[in-house]
């Protein structure tokens, strides 16, 4: 078993925060810096904040390329951790970008959701059959499911469009840029993406950003151990499931 493994397992069972605090959570900023004094790429500070919610058939296998995550202290704490320990950040600039972000949270719950069309790849050939269909991605609605009553989002919609030839971007799209304060997460040779995107190529993004108001939500979401994202378009319901009830967290 790994120290990070075993710390988990010896910690007791915690519950992720909803709400920015004047601090970052311990825990998350803690296991950030490890992984980021390892070198084990920052892609896993978002581990437990994504959800995969559309596939599709790249002609060799099935590939997550739809994906929700939640903006949350814990994400935004774990990524400046990691920063902290790849970098060496000084705990000064963790605290004021900590700071930053929290401001620019202004008290809201934050979803950015990636929905994506790719083409129709051909068994045999590898070519494409068909290319991709849009009208699962571009006109969608999203609520909030906690404990059986549903939420409307105060803001909902598409904070960048791209279209391009390199499919490997519908796995590895820099979402976090396009949250509030996200670009203090980048990382030092990180560029951000251009102000005006490119549109060329097979392959669709289309990022939204999902706000919904902690004043109504935080009394029900304290009182219960998980929420759900919904994403309802004509033909398909996408539909993201987040556990609040961490095993192995200490904030201590």
């Amino acid at each position: 078993m790994t120290p990070l493994l075993l710390l988990l397992a010896m910690a007791d069972t915690g519950r992720a925060p909803v709400a920015f605090g004047p601090e970052p959570p311990p825990y998350a900023l803690k296991i950030g810096t490890e992984w980021g004094a390892r070198g084990k790429g920052a892609w896993r500070t978002a581990i437990p904040v994504q959800h995969s919610v559309g596939w599709w058939w790249s002609g060799h296998w099935r590939e997550a390329i739809e994906f929700v995550w939640w903006y949350s202290p814990d994400y935004v704490a774990g990524r400046l951790g990691y920063l902290a320990g790849d970098e060496r950040m000084p705990p000064s600039e963790i605290e004021r970008r900590w700071a930053h972000v929290a401001a620019a949270m202004k008290g809201r719950l934050v979803f950015l959701v990636q929905l994506a069309g790719a083409p129709k790849i051909d068994l045999l050939s590898g070519t494409i059959d068909e290319p991709a269909k849009l009208d699962g991605i571009k006109e969608v609605k999203f609520s909030l499911l906690v404990d059986g009553h549903t939420y409307s989002p105060e803001q909902a919609g598409p904070v960048r469009v791209e279209q391009f030839r390199d499919r490997v971007l519908l796995r590895r799209f820099p979402w976090y840029q396009f949250g509030p304060g996200g670009h203090l997460l980048l990382q030092e040779t990180e560029e951000p993406r251009s102000a005006v995107p490119v549109m060329l190529g097979d392959y669709h993004i289309w990022l939204y950003r999902v706000e919904f108001g902690l004043d109504e939500l935080l009394p029900a979401i304290e009182s219960s151990d998980s929420f759900s994202l919904r994403i309802l378009s004509r033909h398909k319901q996408r539909r993201a499931d987040f556990n609040l009830i961490v095993p192995g967290r200490d904030d201590g």
